[in-house]
């Protein structure tokens, strides 16, 4: 008799609790899954970020900072874990090392002309493609393993994007610590 008296307690707890948390005007907004826009160029955000300071200093050496700082582009931005395991694998080891015009290539690999927020359409999952700076092609596509991981993610040549769609004036900044489009 005990334990049914302990249990409709319980069971009249637990309903009082749910209905004392209803609020009858509470409407819910949906939630914007893309990175604010930003109100500086391309290259003052990749400056005045902690995370992207390789890649400042990449795009200082080779020039492309200046080109980023006006025009209209989509930058796909390895952070410095990426640049750094990417650099280890090298023989260059650092930015310094680096054969600028070969550095400038690996830079313009990451660099399409024109603003390319690329956001996922869940009406299709296939593959875009769209020439860089360098002439390589990007070929940018999500996952659609919505089971394990709950949300899409996006890809580019095979890379995933950690943080995509930042929106600085002059285009789109999407960033990778997963690796460097060689």
């Amino acid at each position: 008799m005990n334990a049914l008296i302990m249990k409709a307690s319980r069971l009249l707890v637990a309903l009082l609790m749910f209905v004392s948390c209803i609020q009858e005007d509470f409407t819910y907004e949906k939630a914007d899954f893309t990175s604010p826009d930003v109100d500086m160029d391309i290259q003052s955000f990749v400056n005045s970020q902690d995370s992207l300071s390789i890649l400042a200093e990449a795009l200082s050496i080779t020039g492309l900072g200046t080109r980023l700082s006006s025009g209209i582009y989509t930058l796909i931005a390895p952070d410095n874990v990426a640049f750094r395991n990417y650099l280890s694998s090298t023989a260059y080891k650092t930015l310094d090392n680096f054969p600028v015009t070969e550095l400038a290539t690996l830079m313009e690999n990451h660099i399409i002309p024109d603003r390319r927020l690329l956001l996922f359409d869940p009406v299709t999952t296939e593959e875009q493609q769209f020439e860089s700076l360098s002439g390589k092609i990007l070929r940018i596509y999500y996952n659609n393993d919505l089971n394990a991981t709950r949300y899409y993610r996006m890809f580019v040549n095979g890379i995933q994007i950690t943080t995509q769609g930042w929106k600085p004036t002059n285009g789109v900044v999407h960033v990778t610590n997963r690796g460097v489009i060689k």
